[in-house]
Parts: structure tokens; C-alpha cells; sequence
């Protein structure tokens, strides 16, 4: 009697978090070199990417395609299928309570420090923009081979719901973020090591 035989690769089931990097919206931005280790800092581009922090959950990648079925009398299914729509989207919801985290979640914004002077203690604002800020977003996380595999958008707005609660509880406060893709989708890059240098 026949038998199924189940064909997979075992090392290609893989787990593992992620760390989501931001930057002011630059056309030009380039992932860091391939020479970067897995968990290199980022930080050492120029210019700098700058750490997303902690996370309740990780990072979800969210790809929805929205499509148009091309039907014909003569075929009972769809001879065409067109894509009339493409969402690509990286939600996280970040847990560290500081105004980058705020500035990040709520769209933009801008971060003053005051100096404290005789009596007068100094203080940071920050000041939500009526606008939504651009803003470049790289993502690494391990690929099959324990190695990097990294992602680059160059251009995305964070345009998440965010409900943050004070209150005395045993959870943390925190920052539902929404990163929305706005780059053509053409932009959008996605490149993990392979084999190490000769």
C-alpha cells in the first residue's frame, strides 16, 4: 500500500525576535554592510538608525493585497487575476514609556530639552505634529542559516491606534505602532547572508 512520504527541511522552521531600526525618510538609504554581524548596532551609519526598544510581542510583518478578478463568458474561473491594491505594513507595540516611544507612535512630532537653572528644574516637550513624519525602517532577524536577513523600506508613516493606559496594573504601558509602506512597492528589499566571504 502506498504511503505519504512528508518532504521538508527541518532547519528551515525557524523562531527568533527581531529589532526594528528607524531613521529620518531618506531615498537613499542603504541596509548597513553585509559585513555586519547579526546584532551589530546599526547606530555606526551615517546617518544614524536609531533602536524602536523593547516590545511586548515582536514584530509582525502584515503583506494584504487586494486584487480584481479578469472573468471572461467562455471560463467559469478567472482567466487574470490584478492586484488593485498592496498594504505592506510592520506593526509592533513598543514598551518602553519615553517620548521617542510617544513621538514614534503617534506619527511624529518634535523633542525640546530645557536646561534647568537656579531653582527651576529642566524638562524635555515634546510637541505631536499636526502631519505625519517620513520616516526610513530597516528590520533584522535571523534567517535559516542563524544568520542576518534584513529588510529595508524607504519610506513609511506610522499611523497605528494607540491606547495607552495609567493605571495600577500589573502590565507595562504601551505604544501600538503601525508602520504603513508608502515607497513604491518595488522599494521594498528584503536580503539575508548566504555564504561567508572568501
Amino acid at each position: 500500500m502506498a504511503a505519504l512520504t512528508p518532504r521538508y527541511t527541518r532547519k528551515n522552521v525557524i523562531r527568533g525576535m527581531a529589532q526594528i531600526w528607524t531613521r529620518p525618510q531618506d531615498d537613499t538609504a542603504t541596509l548597513p554592510p553585509n559585513t555586519l554581524a547579526l546584532g551589530g548596532d546599526w547606530a555606526t551609519a551615517n546617518p544614524a538608525w536609531t533602536p524602536t526598544g523593547a516590545s511586548e510581542s515582536g514584530a509582525t510583518i502584515r503583506f494584504s493585497r487586494s486584487t480584481n478578478d479578469i472573468t471572461i463568458e467562455e471560463q467559469m474561473n478567472p482567466v487574470d487575476i490584478a492586484t488593485t491594491s498592496v498594504d505592506p505594513r510592520i506593526e509592533v507595540t513598543l514598551s518602553e514609556d519615553t517620548l521617542e516611544t510617544m513621538k514614534l507612535a503617534y506619527g511624529g512630532g518634535t523633542i525640546t530639552t530645557v536646561a534647568p537653572q537656579t531653582g527651576i528644574p529642566g524638562y524635555r516637550e515634546l510637541t505631536i505634529n499636526q502631519d505625519i513624519d517620513h520616516l526610513t525602517l530597516g528590520l533584522e532577524g535571523m534567517n535559516t542559516k542563524s544568520q542576518w536577513r534584513r529588510i529595508l523600506w524607504l519610506d513609511v508613516l506610522s499611523v497605528a491606534d494607540v491606547e495607552t493606559s495609567y493605571r495600577n496594573a500589573e502590565s507595562q504601558r504601551l505604544y501600538a505602532v503601525s508602520f504603513r509602506l508608502v515607497s513604491p512597492i518595488s522599494s521594498m528589499l528584503i536580503r539575508e547572508w548566504n555564504l561567508a566571504g572568501l
